[in-house]
C-alpha cells in the first residue's frame, strides 16, 4: 500500500525559503550539483512510528523530511554521514555488525532541522493549517514544535531519524585495493560464479531514490550475462 500523497524536493541554502537573517550558518553543499536538492518533504494521511508498528486513535496527518542521500566522492573534504556492515566473525552464521551511524555528520542534523522548520511553518499557514485541529494538545502528539529551539528540535531529530528503505553502498562496487567488493562486471573478488546486482553496489549513494539505478543495474547485469552465456 502507498501512504504517500504528497512530496516535494528543496535546498536547504535556497534564500526563500530559508532567509539568511534567520539562517546565517552556510552549509556544506551535499547535493551532486548546483540544482540538486538536499531534503525532500513527504506527507501521509495519517501518522505512525517505527515503519507502522505504532498508529494513533485519532485522526492524524503526518508531515515528513528526509536528507536526500546525494553525495559526491568528497565535498569539501566533509563528506556526510557514513555507516557500515563489518562482518562479526569468519562464521557466516554470525549476525553482522551494522553500525548505521546516523548524524555522524553536524550538517546532517543541521540540515534536518532546517526541513522540520518549514514543515512546521506550512503546518500553520493556510490552507493547510485549516485542515488541522490547533487545539487538540493530546502529549503525544507534535503541537507546539513550531514554539521550540532549535536544541529542541536536535532531541527530535535525534530520537527519530532513521533510514526509510534506501541504505546503499555496503558491497560497493571498486577496485579491490580501495575496499571495493565487486568489480565492474557486478562480480565479487575472490568467489567465482557471484555477482552482486543491488543498492548495495552503488560506490556511493546515489542523488535521489535508489530504485532507478537499481532498475538501470539489471538491465546492465542482463546484458552483461547474455554476453556470457552467448560466449
Amino acid at each position: 500500500m502507498q501512504w504517500g500523497e504528497s512530496a516535494a524536493f528543496v535546498r536547504t541554502d535556497d534564500p526563500v525559503l530559508f532567509p539568511k537573517e534567520r539562517y546565517p550558518e552556510t552549509l556544506p553543499d551535499s547535493t551532486s550539483g548546483p540544482g540538486a536538492p538536499d531534503l525532500e518533504f513527504f506527507t501521509t494521511p495519517l501518522a505512525y512510528k517505527e515503519h507502522g508498528d505504532i498508529g494513533f486513535d485519532v485522526h492524524t496527518y503526518a508531515l515528513h523530511v528526509y536528507l536526500v542521500s546525494s553525495q559526491r566522492k568528497a565535498i569539501k573534504n566533509r563528506p556526510v554521514s557514513r555507516g557500515s556492515v563489518l562482518l562479526r566473525s569468519a562464521d557466516p552464521s554470525d549476525c553482522p555488525i551494522v553500525n548505521p551511524n546516523y548524524l555522524q555528520a553536524p550538517e546532517d542534523a543541521a540540515k534536518l532541522i532546517r526541513g522540520v522548520r518549514l514543515l512546521l511553518k506550512i503546518a500553520q499557514t493556510e490552507p493547510f493549517a485549516s485542515y488541522l485541529d490547533h487545539n487538540f494538545l493530546r502529549s503525544d502528539l507534535d503541537h507546539g514544535l513550531h514554539l521550540k529551539s532549535d536544541e529542541e528540535l536536535l532531541e527530535l531529530v535525534k530520537e527519530r531519524v532513521e533510514t526509510v528503505y534506501h541504505p546503499a553502498s555496503t558491497c560497493r562496487m571498486a577496485p579491490q585495493d580501495m575496499n571495493g567488493v565487486v568489480d565492474s562486471q557486478l562480480r565479487v573478488y575472490g568467489i567465482d560464479g557471484l555477482r552482486v546486482c543491488d543498492a548495495s553496489i552503488y560506490p556511493w549513494i546515489v542523488s535521489g531514490h535508489t530504485a532507478g539505478a537499481c532498475y538501470a543495474m539489471g538491465e546492465k547485469l542482463a546484458d552483461l550475462l547474455k554476453k556470457y552465456i552467448h560466449h
